[in-house]
């Protein structure tokens, strides 16, 4: 199985992943950065801050970028509906 690192880029600043996560394929890599951004963002709101503009790097056992997933992609934002 591959192995994917998850580097977090948050307003604590940047925390590299250097054990890995082996991961079947790049769209469960993508599964696994979207619920690690929803974990982080429930502990940020918690302790009364958020920073929406943090963001998870994902790459491939050899270090290679394979894309970036800016928080904001982890969530949608429900607005009322005009009475």
């Amino acid at each position: 199985m591959p192995t994917f690192y998850f580097h977090v880029c948050n307003g604590a600043g940047f925390a590299e992943d250097e054990e890995g996560q082996e991961l079947p394929d790049q769209d469960t890599a993508r599964s696994t950065a979207i619920t690690s951004a929803r974990d982080i963002m429930a502990a940020e709101m918690r302790a009364g801050q958020l920073n929406p503009a943090s963001f998870i790097e994902v790459e491939d056992a050899e270090h290679r970028h394979l894309f970036t997933l800016q928080f904001s992609e982890a969530y949608t934002v429900n607005r009322p509906s005009p009475s």
